[in-house]
């Protein structure tokens, strides 16, 4: 199941261009766990960027290919196609977005290995807010 979810217009904050004018990011958030996924999702779309929630990597890399987003969150312990793999996939496309692991595995290791699949960024779920609006700040 693909979903796109519609914004909550009370949480306002976007990426800022360098000039000050609001940017809005093209989002996927790829997790198995939906209401981790839809939660991520809500607050993005909170925030006013467009955003697209995939629930496995094949969902993931099909939604990638028909809307080469800027960013992609996305979980690696999925079942059939981790997120490693799904990395490893998106990083050698032609458009390449962020990509930024946000996942339960937080050991030095599962970072190292997570930017060895090309993976960006390494976060350690819950993302804090805080540390997502850097991420959008820095796509």
């Amino acid at each position: 199941m693909i979903r796109v979810l519609e914004s909550q217009p009370s949480l306002r904050l976007t990426a800022r261009c360098s000039g000050g004018e609001e940017r809005r990011l093209s989002i996927l958030v790829v997790d198995d766990d939906a209401a981790s996924a839809e939660g991520t999702a809500l607050l993005l779309k909170g925030w006013r960027h467009h955003v697209q929630v995939a629930y496995d990597g094949e969902q993931a890399i099909r939604l990638y290919e028909a809307q080469k987003p800027d960013l992609v969150l996305l979980d690696i312990a999925m079942p059939g196609m981790n997120g490693y793999e799904v990395a490893r996939r998106l990083s050698r496309r032609k458009h390449h977005a962020h990509l930024v692991a946000v996942t339960g595995l937080g050991e030095p290791k599962d970072r190292q290995r997570a930017l060895a699949s090309g993976f960006d960024e390494h976060f350690v779920k819950p993302i804090d807010p805080s540390d997502l609006r850097g991420i959008l700040a820095r796509v």
